[in-house]
């Protein structure tokens, strides 16, 4: 059996790329980039992967967009209240029920969360803990909530995507979607962007729709491969889809125009820049594709490939953090220029490891942040990678991506509750909501990328 390799893409818009270095050879911080020739002529940025564009409009051709859903959820008051501890440095609330925590979404002073193995959605006080409201969803296992203009918008596993006011939890609006809906919801110009399935034309198995945030009102609907890698990202008018068939979609987001498809094994969310999209991909290594180099690597040795669609294994989503592209490879953290791929530093971690969840990097305050599986989160130098401080959460393994407001880190575990730990640092702050905030995309500092 042939070992599958990671490795990170560049692709500049619309969705034409290079490769990354393969982050695995170079570790040490102190050792010296290796320098490598590449040989392939420079015919400029090629595409990477499949083109499948054409394909995707077939399968969305007028007449054959997905039914319009036609049934709703329900919300009633609960009286399950998360238990309240207040610790030394913040809080922590047990969810009753909860097995798993994902990120939760900090919006004005609240802390909205719900967890796997439960009906429940909370809103809590940000700097106590103190339930403001709770709501008994008509499905379980909230997703993380994405919140914009007043409106909260969480997903359930099964099956239902609700819309309720911030402040005073009123049910504004939902629509039962189809099991299961592991990603989360995205919010960018007043619509709501989700995935489902659906049963759609051959290869086409779920869809990506989009709905009116104040009202729900369905906007357009749109068929994709398979099941969306964490959540979709919108970014200038774009909607950026990779599903674990590890196919890139873009979407545009009034009207929902396939713009561009690639089959291109992609492994975890994209992250996108004015110069391009950068994200994980599963690669079979092959020769000079991998080499390590200064310089961007053009495709030119890729061979086709005539095998039948796989779901990919998912990577750690990459975070860019003013003009830097930061990594987790193999337990190690590895800075780039996210422009040429050149590495910057390269840490492995004394005692730790990052934690196992689809984006343990998230950057605030100019340092980079990274989860570990301890449960800690380690505040880290973006120019040298040095570790400068550990906040030691104290509640076993994080089950998701921490969140931070001023100098506050909020945090999902495995066994089912959400930290809240006052860092005392509080420039440390920005990034409220899985992917920083409600349109994903997983970047600090654009205006410097």
């Amino acid at each position: 059996m042939k070992r599958i390799a990671p490795v990170f893409i560049v692709l500049v818009l619309p969705l034409a790329g290079c490769v990354q270095p393969r982050a695995n050879q170079i570790l040490k911080p102190s050792e010296p980039e290796k320098e490598a020739t590449d040989r392939r002529p420079a015919a400029g940025r090629k595409p990477i992967g499949q083109d499948l564009t054409a394909l995707a409009r077939q399968q969305n051709r007028p007449g054959r967009a997905p039914d319009k859903p036609n049934r709703r959820g329900t919300v009633s008051p609960s009286r399950l209240r998360p238990k309240v501890k207040t610790t030394t440095t913040g809080f922590v609330a047990r969810l009753p029920g909860a097995r798993r925590v994902p990120t939760p979404a900090y919006y004005r002073g609240k802390l909205f969360t719900g967890g796997y193995g439960t009906y429940e959605l909370h809103a809590l006080d940000a700097d106590t803990g103190k339930t403001q409201w709770s709501l008994h969803l008509s499905d379980d296992g909230p997703t993380a909530p994405a919140c914009e203009d007043g409106v909260c918008v969480v997903n359930t596993y099964s099956c239902t995507m609700f819309g309720v006011d911030a402040d005073t939890g009123e049910h504004l609006w939902s629509w039962w979607l189809g099991s299961p809906q592991l990603a989360t919801p995205v919010i960018a110009g007043g619509t709501v962007y989700t995935s489902y399935p659906g049963d759609g034309p051959p290869g086409a198995r779920f869809v990506l729709a989009a709905f009116d945030l104040k009202t729900g009102s369905p906007k357009w609907r749109r068929w994709i491969d398979g099941e969306v890698n964490s959540t979709p990202v919108a970014d200038r008018g774009h909607i950026y889809v990779a599903t674990q068939m590890g196919t890139l979609y873009q979407f545009s987001a009034a009207k929902g125009d396939v713009v561009a498809v690639r089959g291109n094994r992609i492994a975890s969310p994209p992250v996108i820049t004015t110069e391009g999209i950068l994200y994980g991909r599963e690669e079979m290594p092959k020769g000079d594709d991998l080499i390590a180099t200064a310089h961007p690597i053009f495709p030119e040795l890729e061979p086709a490939r005539d095998r039948a669609p796989s779901r990919v294994e998912p990577r750690p989503r990459p975070l860019v953090a003013g003009g830097t592209l930061v990594r987790v490879e193999r337990g190690a953290v590895i800075a780039a220029d996210h422009k040429s791929g050149r590495q910057l530093w390269a840490h492995r971690l004394s005692g730790e490891r990052p934690a196992e969840v689809s984006a343990p990097l998230l950057y605030a305050g100019r340092s980079i942040l990274l989860a570990t599986a301890a449960g800690n989160v380690l505040r880290m130098a973006p120019d040298s990678g040095e570790v400068m401080a550990t906040y030691p959460l104290g509640q076993g393994q994080l089950a998701s991506q921490p969140i931070v407001h001023d100098g506050w880190i909020y945090a999902g575990t495995t066994g089912g509750s959400v930290v809240g730990y006052d860092t005392g640092q509080p420039e440390l702050t920005g990034w409220e909501m899985l992917g920083g905030g409600p349109d994903r995309r997983g970047i600090a500092d654009p205006e410097a990328s």
